[in-house]
């Protein structure tokens, strides 16, 4: 009986080890902009009607114990026609780098400094929301690694902003989901063509299914596609809408 007692303790004793460290490794790294802790997507508007570029910065925080460099990686994941980024770690990349070559050290609870890294959407006319998923990752063990989406909004303006004004769009649901999804939504009579496009990880469109602008749900069967974390977007007029994630068990 003594004996069971003491492997009791020693299991969960091992048990509590075991989420702790895998605790700390999945804190590793996070991002801040303007003092502010992100998660794993955020939206920047264009600041202006004339603008050509909209632009993310982020601090990279070390949370872990030792001294690491880190180097990034942009993936387009969905992208307005005619629009394009690029991205400086020090220095900048054409477009055409989806790496950096370049990296940032950041020393032991440290920061990377204001400005070191930033991410550039030129906008080039473009009207819409366009996605780039930018990994931050410690080049000794790439496992470790902080990811985050940055939605560029130069949504439409003027007598078309009063047409999306109309638009009304449910959350994506169950989510998560395993068999099928729903969004109920209302479309005004100016909207000539509407679709859900389901977008993996990697940026890849997995399915596309197009809305019934007479009716007010869109059905979809996901069955076919393997568990994991998505992102679903719903495009008008093909414009993207609104993106939000998706997560299929």
């Amino acid at each position: 009986m003594f004996n069971i007692i003491i492997m009791k303790k020693i299991f969960f004793s091992l048990l509590i080890l075991l989420f702790a460290v895998g605790y700390i490794n999945a804190q590793s790294f996070s991002l801040e902009w303007d003092g502010e802790v992100l998660g794993d997507t955020i939206t920047i508007l264009s600041d202006s009607a004339t603008a050509s570029e909209i632009i993310f910065e982020a601090m990279v925080h070390n949370n872990t114990l030792s001294g690491v460099n880190l180097k990034v990686v942009k993936n387009e994941m969905i992208m307005m026609e005619g629009s394009g980024s690029y991205f400086c770690v020090d220095t900048c990349f054409p477009n055409s780098v989806d790496t950096s070559t370049t990296f940032m050290f950041i020393p032991a609870g440290g920061s990377s400094a204001p400005g070191y890294f930033s991410g550039h959407y030129e906008i080039n006319d473009a009207v819409g929301v366009s996605m780039v998923e930018y990994t931050y990752y410690n080049i000794d063990n790439p496992e470790e690694n902080v990811k985050i989406v940055v939605k560029f909004d130069n949504s439409p303006a003027g007598v078309n902003e009063n047409m999306f004004n109309n638009i009304l769009i449910s959350e994506i649901y169950p989510n998560p989901a395993t068999n099928f999804v729903n969004i109920n939504y209302e479309l005004p009579t100016e909207v000539k063509m509407a679709s859900v496009k389901i977008i993996n990880l990697l940026g890849s469109v997995v399915m596309e299914q197009y809305v019934d602008t007479r009716n007010n749900n869109i059905r979809m069967n996901i069955s076919n596609l393997n568990e994991g974390i998505y992102f679903y977007s719903f495009l008008v007029n093909g414009k993207v809408l609104s993106t939000k994630k998706l997560i299929i068990r």
